[in-house]
């Protein structure tokens, strides 16, 4: 269950006019710590799958600075293909940002 602050930031993102199905996303995970466990990134692919799929997000982009958080964004992606495959993780940002021109193209 998400906490009340991250209840309402939530409610206030789907009540965004630029929030729309199928936009698509870029996330920049360059400056965040990774996941100090494999639990962690189970608990974390669980709450971001579940709300990606409650804003119908559209392809998205994961963009990071380390082997580590690479490593453990590869892994949130095998998590959460049944409920969100269209995500891919980058080194990057011009990639990420390439990749999302073309996956949206593809779903135009």
């Amino acid at each position: 269950m998400l906490a009340a602050e991250d209840e309402a930031s939530f409610q206030a993102r789907l009540a965004d006019p630029a929030v729309t199905v199928g936009i698509p996303v870029l996330v920049d995970a360059t400056e965040i710590e990774p996941a100090d466990s494999v639990e962690r990134v189970h608990c974390m692919a669980e709450r971001v799958a579940r709300n990606a799929s409650r804003l119908k997000c559209g392809p998205t982009a994961i963009v990071v600075s380390s082997d580590v958080e690479y490593g453990m964004a590869r892994m949130y992606m095998a998590l959460t293909d049944q409920i969100h495959p269209q995500t891919n993780v980058f080194r990057d940002t011009n990639e990420a940002l390439e990749w999302l021109r073309s996956a949206a193209a593809r779903l135009s």
